[in-house]
């Protein structure tokens, strides 16, 4: 199963899973735009595939969790706030 972190304003907002066989170009290879294409034409939206192993993109991607454009990172904690 594949994981993808819908964000908005840089902000993941939810996290859905979507089949591998979603993923697949004419080669049966996975590719990770596919799966965008295919949450974006479900639910709309700019959607980034995440790792729930963490193998890629930093840490797997929760709501409000933060997206730089090239991985994924927690919130500060609230004792991290000043």
């Amino acid at each position: 199963m594949a994981h993808f972190a819908r964000v908005e304003n840089g902000i993941v907002s939810e996290v859905i899973v979507v089949a591998n066989a979603v993923l697949l170009d004419e080669d049966g290879q996975e590719r990770e735009s596919i799966g965008a294409a295919f949450c974006k034409d479900l639910l709309g939206g700019e959607w980034v595939q995440t790792s729930y192993n963490a193998s890629f993109r930093g840490v797997f991607a929760n709501p409000g969790f933060h997206w730089d454009g090239r991985e994924f990172q927690r919130p500060p904690s609230t004792d991290e706030v000043v």
